[in-house]
């Protein structure tokens, strides 16, 4: 359904004795069940244990999105200030985060996905579109593995209905039908080094692709129902043995296989995923000695790609998929053309490392420069500087003006609150800059 159709609606949390209200954003719980099928989804708040066990009750009252391991709250041995992904069995080239905080992720912000803050708007419908963002790196991420169920040697699919969960997958076992003596070593003298091996004939199926199911995961009953804060940690033996039907695989694994082409070699470095103007790093090339898949295909003799002798042939390793190359490529057209300088009393580029916010918003297309330039386009103020006659009590911003006079850019120079370059982040998108222009009542002087 809609993601912003379900409303917002206010549920009371007691936690040491006292009461606190908690608004459900507009299409939050559809937002959950949606993304729970496309991903392994944690959830990680600076909340209590209690407070987080009670959030979960109209969350995931049925534990079917949020499993044992997969609920990381805060603890007093941590700070409430920063979140790191050291805490996750995962990763970074793996993981996506959403949250509305630049600052708690400032180790992994190539990996985040910023979210506007939820302030109660009934009509508030950035769930629906980070879905849809979702969705569509999703799909950026599993093309390759989508290219080669469609090849010839690819592995069949999994059962129609069947289901897929996190972890590894599991290969089914096959038994042989009663009474059938399985083949015992091919009779014959040996093939001299480099000779080719039919396929089928003396090596094993290939395994399955992570993301699809297997039966032997699927067909086992479902676990007893646990809160996801009952055990302190999660191992990967936790993960592994996981048999719920209703978990996927994690894109470790989503490209197994390179797709298959017709004609040469496939080359070793990967497309980029659309939309993206510069291509991920390449791949180091297979040492000489290597077969690829389409070569496979073709039964080229290995004699004539250099195996008369040595090590058998075998398959081209792909290049590793990387999920922030995707929400790199997803974001850097955002704030294109905007060229930002920061006004005030001080210089917020001064320090030795850049903030947070400032490396979002470069990530998003934007260009923040210490001075003035003929392309600077964004005279970014601290809110107060914005009232009435304040500006002109700021030394470094008048001379500042005063530069963006001699150089001719003043009538076209927007002077705006330094939140709209974050809200733009938040909501990427370009938003209009005479919201931002004035102080608004309520903000501080």
């Amino acid at each position: 359904g809609e993601g912003g159709s379900e409303g917002v609606r206010s549920v009371t949390l007691t936690v040491q004795s006292v009461q606190f209200e908690m608004q459900l954003r507009p299409g939050v719980l559809s937002f959950l069940r949606e993304m729970s099928s496309l991903f392994c989804v944690y959830l990680y708040t600076m909340g209590s244990r209690e407070y987080v066990q009670q959030a979960l009750h109209h969350l995931d009252p049925e534990h079917d999105i949020f499993r044992p391991g997969q609920v990381l709250a805060w603890h007093p041995a941590l700070d409430r200030t920063t979140k790191t992904l050291r805490r996750m069995l995962c990763h970074p080239h793996l993981v996506t985060i959403v949250d509305d905080s630049t600052i708690a992720w400032a180790q992994h912000l190539p990996n985040l996905l910023p979210i506007d803050r939820f302030t109660g708007d009934p009509a508030d419908r950035s769930l629906a579109r980070m879905a849809g963002r979702l969705r569509h790196m999703h799909a950026q991420f599993f093309a390759p593995q989508l290219a080669v169920s469609r090849h010839p040697l690819a592995p069949p699919a999994s059962p129609a209905g069947g289901a897929t969960r996190c972890g590894p997958a599991v290969p089914e076992l096959r038994m042989p039908p009663p009474g059938t003596v399985p083949p015992g070593p091919p009779k014959g003298p040996p093939e001299p080094h480099g000779g080719a091996v039919p396929p089928g004939h003396g090596m094993p199926p290939p395994d399955p692709p992570a993301a699809q199911a297997s039966q032997a995961s699927s067909s086992r009953p479902s676990p007893v129902r646990s809160s996801p804060l009952t055990r302190r940690s999660v191992s990967a033996t936790d993960l592994d043995a996981d048999p719920s039907p209703s978990r996927h695989a994690p894109p470790a694994t989503a490209a197994s296989r390179p797709p298959a082409r017709e004609g040469p070699a496939p080359s070793s470095v990967p497309d980029p995923p659309a939309g993206c103007s510069s291509p991920p790093a390449p791949h180091p090339a297979p040492p000489l000695g290597e077969q690829s898949l389409a070569e496979l295909a073709r039964g080229t003799p290995p004699a004539l790609l250099g195996h008369s002798s040595g090590t058998p042939p075998r398959a081209a390793e792909p290049a590793t998929r990387d999920v922030r190359t995707i929400v790199r490529c997803m974001s850097e057209n955002v704030l294109a053309g905007v060229h930002c300088v920061f006004g005030g009393p001080a210089d917020v580029l001064a320090g030795v490392a850049r903030p947070p916010e400032v490396v979002l918003a470069e990530r998003f297309g934007a260009t923040i420069e210490a001075t003035l330039s003929a392309k600077s386009t964004h005279l970014l103020l601290p809110p107060a500087l914005l009232a009435p006659r304040a500006l002109a009590q700021c030394r470094r911003t008048q001379e500042m003006l005063s530069h963006a006079r001699s150089l001719g850019i003043e009538p076209t120079l927007h002077r705006v609150d330094l939140r709209w370059l974050l809200a733009c982040v938040a909501n990427w998108s370009h938003l209009p800059e005479a919201e931002w222009t004035t102080l608004s009542a309520g903000d501080p002087l």
